[in-house]
C-alpha cells in the first residue's frame, strides 16, 4: 500500500494498494513501505493499528549471493564469482535467512525485492 494521506488520529484515509508475493509464510501481513526509508509500518490485526518497524539491511556479499541467486546459479558458481568457498556462501545464505526470517533463497528475494534491499 501506497499511503496518500492520514487522518488526524493517525488512522490511513487515502492510499492505492499494490499487491505483490509475500516473504511471509502465513496470510495476514499488510505493510507500507517508502522507498529508501529506514522504517516502515506494518498493521497488526491484533491492535488494530500501525505500528512501526525498522528496516532490514543486507551485507554487500548477502546482496551479491542474492543477485547471482536470482540469475539462477549454483552455490559452486557463486562460489566461484565472488572467490569465497562453497561453505563461506552456505554460511553467507544462513546468516542472511536467520536475519531475514525466511527459509529458503525464494523468500528471502521476494523480501529484499519488496523491501528495495536489492
Amino acid at each position: 500500500m501506497t499511503p496518500f494521506a492520514f487522518a488526524d488520529d493517525g488512522r490511513l484515509w487515502l492510499a492505492m494498494c499494490v499487491v505483490s508475493l509475500s516473504s511471509h509464510s502465513e496470510p495476514g501481513h499488510i505493510e507500507l513501505r517508502k522507498k529508501g526509508a529506514s522504517t516502515y509500518l506494518e498493521y497488526s490485526l491484533e491492535q488494530h493499528c500501525w505500528l512501526t518497524r525498522e528496516t532490514l539491511t543486507l551485507r554487500p556479499q548477502e546482496k551479491q549471493v542474492l543477485i547471482l541467486s536470482a540469475q539462477g546459479l549454483t552455490v559452486a558458481q557463486i562460489a566461484d564469482k565472488m572467490n569465497r568457498s562453497v561453505d563461506t556462501i552456505k554460511t553467507y545464505k544462513r546468516v542472511m535467512f536467520e536475519r531475514l526470517g525466511t527459509r529458503s533463497i525464494t523468500e528471502a528475494l521476494t523480501l529484499a525485492t519488496n523491501s528495495g534491499l536489492i
